[in-house]
């Protein structure tokens, strides 16, 4: 059933830009196209914006795609940052009700889909906060989790400054 829709290949987690790239290589490889003739006068694509320290270039670049891969980058920030908000809303009001079970998932889906977008940064202080919640230490938290905000604010910021409006 999963054949007959589709479903033909698989990318396990953790993976890494490079493999996302490959994946998607395969899968979104246009159909080879005759080359169009040169021009006289080329185009001169203007620069990419340069990133905030938020961001990790190498995860960014392999969003805006290789060469004849359409890129990823506006689409995967706009889904990020239309879903991460709620878990980080949900994060501080599961700390709020001392609800750790759905904190450390709120807490574990922000580090995974931050990681996707190149928020390294972000990530690691969620991996650091989660291995401190299932090591059984529930303090207050609001310690470890007002950096995790901070962070996600900038990385808010940062993302829509990349992609147009």
């Amino acid at each position: 059933r999963c054949l007959a829709a589709g479903m033909d290949d698989y990318l396990p987690k953790p993976y890494s830009g490079e493999e996302l790239a490959s994946a998607l290589r395969r899968r979104l490889s246009p159909a080879p196209q005759p080359e169009p003739a040169p021009q006289k006068v080329a185009a001169i694509a203007p620069p990419p914006p340069a990133l905030d320290d938020c961001l990790d270039e190498t995860i960014i670049a392999s969003l805006r795609g290789a060469p004849g891969v359409p890129p990823l980058l506006e689409r995967v920030a706009a889904v990020y940052l239309e879903c991460t908000p709620p878990q980080v809303d949900q994060a501080r009001a599961s700390l709020q009700a001392g609800d750790l079970d759905t904190l450390t998932r709120a807490i574990h889906t922000l580090k995974s889909s931050s990681a996707n977008v190149g928020a390294m940064r972000l990530s690691k202080l969620c991996a650091a906060y989660e291995a401190h919640l299932r090591a059984g230490r529930p303090d207050d938290g609001s310690d470890r989790l007002s950096p995790i905000e901070a962070e996600f604010v900038s990385v808010q910021a940062a993302l829509r400054r990349l992609i147009p409006s």
